[in-house]
């Protein structure tokens, strides 16, 4: 055996393979319902905060209703009061409520406040006893209605609907001046409605963005979920970081970029993304349980024969799929140090054992090392008695390919022998 390294093709039995395969099926269902309960401890934790977000509109809610209150009629205020408090009595004991549902109370809780002080304005217009007067008032309830839609209006339907308010109003204001009080309150009533209308198109318009926000939010949320999932999943996270990272930075990209740019698909793809690095990890995984089981398995069948073994230490610590390395020695002093990869041949270098060269019928010489290699075959036959790992044709460079094993003590006929010691 010459004095480069030594390797072995090692192999199971279909038995430990399944052995093994279901040890890590059992495994990544304990996995998945980690992955699962973080998931879902996650959504609990967006839940609490749009929750959270709801008592404050509530509240802030409440706090403008108070402001005016002086202005309403009791029936007007007890009202919204009612939907403000039934908004938050239902946020605050459903178990899991329907967070969409709450918001959209308060929304209306909102349209039924925002009516009620446009109805306050002009009925405090109309008591004036001055019928010029009382069309100003009217105009400039009209006026502070409009600025108000003004600034919600980001639409080309709602800019069409502002100027023909706008219009509408104009001619309200120029009215006034006449004397046709018929016709004043003719062209008042044509800006009402014309205010109306814009209200209604910011309100539809408003309500439909609220639901666009929502469902980007509740993809988005799929996704993070998803993340924050993977994250907990040990195996994921050890084979494939990096893939994870990704994804977390996918989802700030995400948000922080146009929401035409969120896949409608999201979730799904979220769902996919998780099958597959799952997958990716579970089989990454069965092969270092694979390599831990054969190095366990020769480590054992070493101390056995006598030798001393070392534990067995990753060649690249941190990198999950590395070699596992250890050394054994006997009580002469020699040496075997094994190298024993995730895939591939599992490595031998001897240190101790005599090494000869001998000259091969037809010329030429090839390396032997018989008491070295009498050692791993005795050691790879009982490794197969006792763990089913079958190892294949111990190979070396510069072996002779039509060698046949001998004891250590036999000349091989009709060649030289050349023995040396040589310690590695």
């Amino acid at each position: 055996m010459s004095g480069s390294p030594k390797y072995v093709s090692p192999s199971l039995t279909a038995a430990i393979r399944a052995t093994i395969s279901e040890a890590r099926r059992v495994e990544a269902q304990q996995e998945m319902r980690l992955r699962r309960s973080r998931a879902d401890e996650w959504m609990r934790h967006r839940e609490m905060q749009r929750r959270n977000a709801v008592m404050d509109q509530a509240t802030a809610l409440e706090h403008e209703l108070a402001a005016v209150s002086e202005r309403l009629s009791p029936a007007d205020e007890m009202r919204i009061s009612d939907e403000i408090n039934r908004a938050r009595a239902t946020a605050s004991n459903a178990a899991n409520p329907d967070m969409a549902n709450i918001e959209a109370m308060l929304v209306l809780a909102r349209r039924q406040l925002t009516a009620a002080v446009d109805s306050a304005r002009k009925q405090a217009a109309q008591r004036s006893a001055d019928e010029r007067e009382a069309f100003r008032g009217r105009i400039t309830a009209l006026q502070e209605r409009m600025a108000a839609l003004e600034a919600q209006a980001n639409t080309k339907l709602e800019e069409r609907a502002v100027e023909e308010a706008r219009q509408a109003l104009y001619e309200a204001r120029a009215s006034v001046r006449g004397d046709d009080p018929v016709m004043t309150d003719y062209h008042i009533r044509l800006a009402d409605k014309a205010i109306d209308r814009l209200e209604v198109r910011v309100q539809h318009d408003a309500e439909r963005e609220r639901r666009e926000r929502q469902e980007l939010e509740d993809r988005l949320a799929a996704w993070e979920s998803c993340v924050a999932g993977l994250q907990a999943d040990t195996t994921v996270m050890r084979w494939l970081p990096g893939e994870v990272a990704a994804m977390e930075e996918r989802t700030r990209e995400l948000r922080a970029g146009n929401a035409a740019a969120v896949p409608d698909d999201l979730a799904q793809q979220a769902q996919a993304k998780e099958h597959e690095l799952v997958e990716k990890a579970n089989a990454a995984q069965v092969k270092a349980d694979q390599r831990d089981y054969i190095a366990s398995g020769i480590r054992e069948t070493l101390a056995e024969m006598g030798f001393l073994v070392s534990e067995a230490a990753e060649e690249h610590p941190g990198h999950p799929a590395t070699a596992l390395a250890f050394t054994a020695v006997n009580d002469m002093g020699q040496g075997i140090s094994v190298s024993v990869p995730v895939e591939g041949e599992v490595f031998y270098d001897i240190d101790g054992y005599t090494k000869s060269t001998v000259t091969k019928v037809g010329g030429g010489s090839a390396a032997v090392c018989d008491s070295a290699e009498q050692v791993i075959t005795e050691m790879h036959e009982l490794l197969e008695q006792g763990f089913q790992v079958q190892m294949g044709e111990l190979m070396w460079e510069g072996k002779d390919p039509d060698r046949i094993l001998r004891m250590a003590d036999e000349l091989p006929g009709g060649g030289e022998r050349n023995d040396r010691e040589d310690s590695r």
